[in-house]
């Protein structure tokens, strides 16, 4: 699911609730929680060759399920 910049900035100022991990970043990383995830959404957006900036990537796990169709007939 691809967003732009001004779901982006929506997105950090969200991600800066998360006050204690946003801090633990700064400290180990030097940079912050909202940073990282964007990061990531850029590279998935790469990646995935889609046209916008960023991209919101789920991974899907099959338990139990030989395909998924199995998990779609639930």
């Amino acid at each position: 699911m691809g967003f732009g910049d001004e779901m982006a900035a929506w997105k950090v100022r969200l991600l800066r609730f998360h006050r204690s991990q946003q801090q633990r970043n700064l400290n180990q990383r030097g940079y912050g929680l909202d940073e990282r995830i964007l990061k990531t959404n850029r590279q998935s957006a790469e990646a995935c060759s889609m046209r916008a900036p960023y991209v919101e990537v789920f991974e899907l796990e099959l338990f139990g399920a030989s395909e998924l169709a199995d998990i779609l007939l639930l």
